[in-house]
């Protein structure tokens, strides 16, 4: 997988791919994204589908409609929107804890995973989620 980023017509693939399994619930074959990329030959598509399987966007079987796109949110390391909301619901959680939590232990393990000191504060947080 590379991190190079995508051609015009690669990204046109990849967003028709996109919505025709978002409508249909099944992916397109060679010939439709041909047909819609107005190529005449479908060993056109192949490297193209190619080019999107060696940059990590997709990846591709033996059938007819084995195309599958990658969610790039399941890839270790990506940030993005979904991951940032479990994080505040996890952090919810964590005050609920502290909320109605009378053990001692189990207080303080709220605290580290929420990065609150003795006092209250979160400021050593604030600094080494930073680094």
């Amino acid at each position: 997988m590379t991190n190079k980023p995508l051609t015009q017509r690669q990204a046109e693939a990849l967003e028709f791919i996109k919505s025709f399994v978002a409508n249909k619930r099944y992916p397109p074959t060679v010939r439709e994204i041909a047909d819609h990329m107005h190529y005449s030959s479908s060993s056109t598509v192949f490297e193209l589908l190619g080019q999107l399987v060696k940059k990590g966007f997709i990846s591709k079987g033996e059938g007819p409609r084995t195309i599958q796109v990658i969610d790039k949110n399941d890839i270790p390391g990506s940030r993005d929107r979904s991951s940032r909301e479990d994080v505040l619901r996890m952090k919810a959680a964590l005050r609920n804890i502290l909320d109605i939590c009378t053990d001692d232990f189990a207080r303080y393990q709220a605290r580290y995973g929420l990065g609150i000191n003795e006092e209250g504060s979160n400021e050593g947080y604030e600094r080494t989620r930073t680094l």
